[in-house]
């Protein structure tokens, strides 16, 4: 069978729950590659409320991982871009055979481009999918 993205947002709780120690152990991983950005509770709260998309990747029934998107509206121009904002379980390089769901997805809210935000590893794939780069965003701590 292949692996498929499917977006939770409709489905009701007991399906979402019935894979939730993976979905758990997957936020767990984003959060530790990330520790400065989320923590478990704030990842459940995002999706729970809506202000994030969880959407599933499944082998038939196997977890094989989650992708978390966004869309920001920017309040100046009205632009709406639907960002890809975090994977668990799967990269970036994963994803890629499956992005056409969410582009359409997106396309579907009224999205006026998708922005996939992630490692530098993901450039080739994306390019093959028409993506190019349009920042690089470079981060010093402070030093302790």
């Amino acid at each position: 069978m292949t692996a498929e993205l499917h977006l939770t947002t409709d489905w009701p709780a007991e399906r979402v729950l019935a894979y939730g120690p993976q979905i758990t152990a997957s936020m767990r991983k984003i959060i530790a590659r990330f520790p400065d950005d989320a923590t478990l509770e704030s990842m459940a709260s995002d999706v729970m409320s809506g202000a994030v998309q969880m959407w599933l990747m499944l082998d038939g029934d196997d977890f094989k991982g989650i992708v978390l998107t966004d869309i920001k509206i920017v309040q100046a121009t009205g632009h709406k871009a639907a960002r890809i904002v975090a994977c668990g379980g799967i990269d970036g390089v994963e994803l890629c055979p499956h992005i056409e769901t969410i582009e359409r997805w997106a396309w579907e809210q009224g999205s006026d481009c998708v922005l996939p935000v992630g490692r530098e590893g993901w450039k080739r794939p994306l390019s093959k999918l028409g993506y190019s780069v349009e920042r690089i965003v470079y981060r010093k701590d402070r030093p302790a």
